[in-house]
This record gives C-alpha cells, structure tokens and sequence, in this order.
C-alpha cells in the first residue's frame, strides 16, 4: 500500500511486555491523493477505516487535499503558525540559511511537545480514537514527524517497548525512498546534505522529543495527565479498547 499512499503502514500488530498485542485499527502515513477504485476498497472495506484524522495546516491541505469521499475526515493542525517544514524542496534548501536542517527538526520536535497548543489537539486527537470503533488514518504532509509522534504517543500509551516504536519511527526512510530520491534528483550534493534531514527521519528527533518531555514533566505519565490531560482512568480505558490477549 505505501507505493500508493505516501509512507503508509499499519501500526498494529505490535506486542507489549505484558503479552498483549495491539490492535489492527491504527494507520499512518501521508495524504490520500490520486487514489484509484482498488486502493479505496482496500481502505475502506479490508482495512474498514472509516476516520481520517488530517494533521495538516490550512496552506499544506489546499495544496494537496484528500480524498474525503466516504471518510469522516477530521482536521487537527497540530502545528498552528509554525512553519513547519514540509515545504517544496527549493525553499527547504532556504531554510537552511538561519539553522542547520538537523537543529532546524530538533526545535521543531521540541517545540511540538512544549506547545500548549500542540498538547490541546493532541488531547483531542486521542479523545477521538476513544470514541471510534472502527478503523483510524492519521497523517500529514509526508506522514513522519505530527505523524511520527502521534504514532509513538499511541504505541508508548499502550505499553509497547521504546525499541519497537523506534523501529516503526524509522520505518519511514525506508517506505519514502522513492519520494524522497525524486524530491532530491535535481539537487548538489551540499543541497541534498542539508534538505535530507527536512524528507526522512532520524533517531535524534524523536529523543529530543523524549528528552524535552522529561526536562518539561519528568516523565511521558506525567505528560500525558499534566499536558494532554488524559487521566488514567482514560489510558485503562484506552488499552482495554485497543490490546487483546
């Protein structure tokens, strides 16, 4: 499927140290463009996905919309006013100017998780998967750092090991391959050195996220019931709703 849509895969599947394995209701990835019959009937009837959940800004939906037909599409821009890096690749080669694109990520995965604007719609973005029985698809422009966090958020939530989620973190470079080797065909090697940061992931953004969470709140319990107010009355509720024995 991610030869279709953008970075996709199925987040479920995946054991926690208690025995339990989450559930297949959970998919990722990039925006659901130029979609053909079979791909639709994949989603929507083998994969029942019924919700779409869009990440995105105003400026980054207009530019690449959905197909919204036959999803109960729900928009979060999770980022606001930030800009927040997923541009074409000729101004991503500008902004390389004021930091470099690997500072450039780290701040922005830093800001994500201090923003108490980002927190708020993450408390929703949970309190909808709380409230859905059938099959969930979130994503963003390029389905890797909103995306890429929310997804560890669910996966660290219902108790899946730190290795594992990295694992599906990094699961992005390989699954983008292609885009990303298409965005960067006509560039110089410096150019490709500095926007290549800004395609795929690495393992430093997502443990500054981490880290900027144990400086800010201790620990990702203290996060979650301080920051996006889920109380743990909510995560029980959460895991009973999406692990099975």
């Amino acid at each position: 499927m991610h030869d279709r849509i953008l970075n996709f895969r199925d987040i479920g599947g995946k054991k926690t140290p208690h025995g339990e394995v989450v559930r297949k209701k959970f998919f990722r990835g990039g925006p659901l463009l130029n979609l053909d019959e079979s791909t639709l009937s994949i989603l929507k009837n083998d994969l029942n996905i019924k919700t779409v959940i869009d990440l995105r800004d105003d400026s980054e939906v207009s530019k690449k919309p959905n197909h919204e037909e036959g999803f109960n599409v729900i928009r979060l821009n999770i980022i606001g006013d930030q800009n927040v890096g997923n541009a074409n690749p000729e101004e991503l080669v500008k902004m390389y100017e004021e930091k470099t694109s690997r500072e450039w990520m780290i701040h922005l995965y830093e800001n994500i998780i201090k923003s108490p604007y980002s927190q708020k719609l993450y408390a929703e973005f949970f309190d909808i998967l709380l409230n859905t029985d059938d099959g969930i698809y979130f994503h963003c422009s390029a389905g890797k750092d909103r995306t890429g966090l929310a997804a560890a958020f669910i996966l660290k939530l219902l108790g899946v090991s730190d290795t594992d989620i990295l694992d599906d973190y990094l699961l992005t470079n390989e699954l983008s391959k292609n885009h990303i080797l298409e965005s960067t065909k006509m560039m110089s090697d410096e150019e490709k050195t500095h926007v290549l940061p800004f395609l795929g992931v690495e393992q430093d953004f997502i443990l500054a996220a981490y880290q900027t969470i144990e400086q800010e709140y201790g620990s990702f319990d203290d996060y979650v019931n301080q920051a996006l107010k889920i109380d743990q009355a909510k995560i029980n509720e959460f895991i009973r709703k999406y692990t099975v024995k």
